[in-house]
């Protein structure tokens, strides 16, 4: 298996590269005289003896790394310590965790002396495969997730694999959450993805991050083709915010594209055939159980909460078949809402004959 070391990426803000290192220690090194290290306290507690051991003597934040901190109170606190520790415009931050530490640690950067550099360490799949670039930071607002945010891209990724052996059985395999979302929107790696019987995880992240760098250098900002990064997130974001983030991040999305494909089925978008092979695959590979949905209502009243909906419209990432992905603006109104209760019957019916 071939894939590139490093991964560039362009940038209107100042281009990076991802690198795909062996040793922890050798990359965090040319770091430890001038940064402050923001770190995942869990990541701390399992490899602040061992692997992390290197980092003794610098400045260290450790970032509680849950949901709920995704908060302006968490960012605060963070610019304490930035300002405690006398940073200057020249020193740097250096975030090694998920993608929660990665947000905190990006949003306070960006307002601290209006921008200091930092690095990212990713600790998880789900960050290496999709967060780790773009420079997106989104904070929870009063129950609205990523109502706040800003741009400001890292100065570079240090992807250590690694660090994915201490994850649970669950985080690594909801960790394929964004992997799928970048492999079924991309024509050249969709057939790969859905026929493959076992994948390299390195070739896997690197096809992943490839498409999601095309995807963002044609635009940055959000302006248009950059929303086919949410393929999965409407209905996932809701299925979150439903459950108070009881259910990750990685699961959420891999139901909202069963769910944005049956939306696009009873568009008569995509066939049934298509719908159905996806949808095997999805709970073959990640959805291995069932779980319901007490009030559909009340979860599809989050989607007007989304930040990509429009007024009383949502920009949908709807799938014609595998690879052939496109941006539809729909109604948020009752065709949509039996389109996802009949989802949802759906996909009971389907637990239940296999």
């Amino acid at each position: 298996m071939t894939y590139p070391d490093k991964i560039s990426v362009k940038s209107v803000f100042g281009n990076y590269e991802v690198e795909f290192i062996k040793t922890f220690a050798d990359a965090a090194r040319p770091f430890m005289s001038s940064s402050v290290f923001v770190i995942d306290r869990k990541v701390w507690d399992i490899y602040g003896t061992d692997k992390l051991l290197c980092l003794s003597g610098s400045p260290i934040f450790l970032q509680n790394a849950s949901e709920d901190s995704k908060t302006m109170e968490s960012v605060m606190e963070l610019v304490d310590f930035f300002h405690e520790r006398k940073m200057t415009k020249s020193s740097r931050v250096v975030s090694i965790g998920g993608g929660i530490t990665q947000e905190i640690s990006c949003f306070a950067s960006s307002i601290f002396l209006r921008g200091v550099e930092w690095f990212f360490f990713p600790t998880t799949l789900l960050a290496s495969s999709d967060s780790c670039i773009g420079g997106k930071s989104g904070l929870n607002y009063r129950g609205v997730k990523n109502r706040l945010g800003t741009f400001h891209p890292p100065g570079g990724v240090f992807i250590d694999v690694s660090f994915f052996k201490s994850l649970s059985k669950y985080a690594y395999i909801y960790g394929f959450g964004e992997i799928t979302k970048a492999c079924l929107l991309n024509e050249r790696y969709s057939e790969y993805f859905l026929n493959a019987k076992s994948w390299d995880i390195t070739d896997l992240i690197s096809k992943s991050l490839s498409v999601k760098k095309d995807i963002i250098e044609a635009d940055e900002l959000e302006k248009g083709a950059r929303r086919l990064l949410n393929y999965g997130h409407t209905f996932g974001h809701a299925l979150e915010a439903y459950t108070n983030n009881r259910i990750s991040h990685g699961r959420a999305v891999l139901w909202g594209i069963d769910a944005a494909n049956h939306v696009s089925f009873k568009k008569n978008l995509m066939s049934e055939t298509e719908y159905l092979r996806i949808k095997r695959f999805l709970y073959n590979f990640f959805l291995d159980e069932e779980f319901k949905i007490e009030n559909p209502r009340r979860l599809f009243n989050f989607i007007n909460s989304d930040k990509k909906a429009f007024g009383s419209s949502v920009y949908f990432v709807l799938l014609k078949r595998a690879g052939a992905p496109l941006i539809v603006q729909l109604e948020i109104n009752e065709d949509l809402y039996d389109i996802f209760e009949d989802f949802l019957n759906f996909n009971s019916i389907y637990f239940k004959a296999g």
